[in-house]
């Protein structure tokens, strides 16, 4: 059992605050993964990607400020003003904290990380990790565990083509039952 928490760190300036800056912690509304509607629990035994649409209501977001240029940016947002209004901030940082336990030892496992936006991606997906082959036999390919591809190649059925084939395993697997 894991639960993962998602917050965005950023400075804004404000020469009504000492040094002129003022520091907003906010929560991320995560789109994946999905935590459990009853208890928000994650499953801990694969990796996850962790998704945070930029809409209106995100802290990332342009119209999430009341700034002049705010108010004349478009109601759809375009990838593009969302790198430019991130770009002008003085500082931002995405911090990620998982807490669980592990399932075979019951040991309480946390982890934290951070990302500022020389850490973050544009236009970039994750390339498949996890394989299942013939036999049901599902692996966790750890060397490619942080490889990106551009995002065009991402359509679902070239991503599909890679999962199970052409992706050794780089560690022992574990086969699953069939009807798991």
């Amino acid at each position: 059992q894991a639960v993962m928490q998602v917050y965005c760190v950023q400075h804004h300036e404000d020469s009504s605050r000492p040094g002129g800056f003022r520091v907003e912690v906010s929560a991320l509304e995560l789109q994946e993964p999905i935590a459990d509607a009853r208890n928000g629990v994650l499953f801990f035994g694969l990796p996850a990607t962790v998704k945070h649409r930029v809409n209106q209501s995100s802290p990332l977001s342009p119209h999430h400020t009341a700034d002049e240029e705010s108010l004349r940016v478009k109601r759809n947002l375009e990838p593009e003003q969302i790198r430019k209004h991130l770009a002008k901030r003085p500082y931002l940082e995405v911090v990620v904290l998982v807490s669980g336990i592990e399932d075979s030892s019951a040991s309480s496992v946390e982890a934290r990380h951070s990302y500022t936006l020389d850490d973050m991606f544009w236009d970039r997906m994750f390339s498949p990790c996890v394989s299942v082959d013939d036999d049901g036999w599902t692996t966790v390919d750890c060397e490619a565990i942080h490889e990106t591809v551009p995002s065009s190649w991402g359509e679902v059925s070239q991503a599909d083509r890679r999962i199970g084939r052409g992706c050794p395993p780089t560690h022992e697997a574990h086969p699953l039952p069939r009807d798991f």
